[in-house]
Parts: structure tokens; C-alpha cells; sequence
């Protein structure tokens, strides 16, 4: 089973039109507190140790192993029936939680930048949602997620993490566009960490 075990790029993880999904009987994404984590959050451990790889590469771009990150193990399998889904079997928790940065990274670029193209944005997209042309020339249509968690936490992760939603301006005038949007991302990022502790 395990003879074709290698060593893939979460960009080709992500970069096929196939969909990742989370068995029923897999438990629900639930990434808490633990003790043998550095800050005792294994998140922060995660964005920590990102953030590290990347200053790292900053440092150093023209050595690319200065970035490289290993996420660990994971297991995947070919659902038969449906050529287009995998089921993810070990590291749901990793790759939800990537996907939980990915979406807070559109999220704050299309706030940021509201006249911002689909062309402009789509390698972000395609890391997000599996899509197609709506017709030649048109914008694209999002046909499926890339990772669909089980039943139990898939509407919600959906609702609140992977569908990006208009917000609406806050009332009070402010004194430039950088404070109005510095607001704005400020709140996005306190709504998503209230949603990631519910």
C-alpha cells in the first residue's frame, strides 16, 4: 500500500481539480491547547514556524531549501468511485488549517484591494476551490472545495472559513483608506479567531 509514498508541495496538493475529503468517521477538525506544543497552541506552533521558514528564505532567497517546511506524513486514498475525490485518511488538521490561513489571506487581499481581478488573485483560488470557465472569456465558477471536512463541521468551515462574503463598510467616516482598512482587517481577524475557538 505504502509503495507510493513521496514527497509532494502543498501547491500540488492543492493544485489538482480533485476534492479532498474528510471520511465521517474521521473525528471533527479540532486543532486545542496541548502541553507538548511550544506555545501550547498547535496553530500558533504552525503560523510560528511558517513565519520562521519565511524570514529564513527572505534571508537567503536564492536558497530554496531555506523556506522548505515539512509538514509531516499524510495519508491519502483514491476514492475509486468518484476519480476526482480523495479522501484524506491522516493530516486533516494540518491541511484545514491551512486552508483556514489560505481563505484569512483572500479575505484580507480582496479587502485590501476591491477593484483586485480574479486573474490577479486565482493562484489563491485554485489553492481554496476547484473551478471552471462559466463561459470562454467569463469570470470562473467555483464547482467544488478543495477540502470538505465530514459532516458534522463542513457547513460551518464553509459558511464562515471557505465562502468569502462582502462585509459592509463601518459606519464612522475614517481619517484615511489605510486606517479604514487597517479596521477592517482587524475585524476580519477577530471574527475568524472567534470562529476557529467555536
Amino acid at each position: 500500500k505504502f509503495q507510493e509514498t513521496q514527497a509532494k508541495t502543498v501547491g500540488l496538493i492543492f493544485n489538482d481539480n480533485t476534492s479532498i475529503m474528510v471520511p465521517n468517521y474521521q473525528r471533527n477538525y479540532s486543532w486545542e491547547s496541548n502541553e507538548s506544543s511550544k506555545d501550547g497552541c498547535k496553530i500558533c506552533d504552525l503560523w510560528n514556524d511558517l513565519v520562521e521558514k519565511f524570514n529564513d528564505f527572505q534571508k537567503d532567497p536564492e536558497n530554496i531549501e531555506s523556506g522548505e517546511y515539512l509538514l509531516g506524513p499524510m495519508v491519502f486514498v483514491v476514492d475509486r468511485n468518484h476519480q476526482r475525490n480523495i479522501e484524506i485518511v491522516d493530516g486533516q488538521q494540518r491541511l484545514a488549517t491551512l486552508t483556514i490561513l489560505f481563505c484569512a489571506a483572500r479575505d484580507i487581499i480582496l479587502e485590501l484591494n476591491p477593484d483586485i481581478t480574479y486573474a490577479e488573485i486565482s493562484v489563491i483560488h485554485q489553492i481554496i476551490q476547484n473551478s471552471n470557465l462559466a463561459r470562454e472569456g467569463q469570470t470562473r465558477i467555483r464547482q467544488r472545495w478543495k477540502l470538505i471536512l465530514n459532516q458534522v463541521v463542513n457547513l460551518k468551515f464553509e459558511k464562515y472559513i471557505q465562502r468569502y462574503v462582502v462585509k459592509d463598510r463601518p459606519i464612522e467616516e475614517s481619517k484615511d483608506e489605510s486606517t479604514d482598512n487597517y479596521y477592517e482587517n482587524c475585524k476580519k481577524i477577530g471574527y475568524f479567531k472567534e470562529q476557529i475557538k467555536s
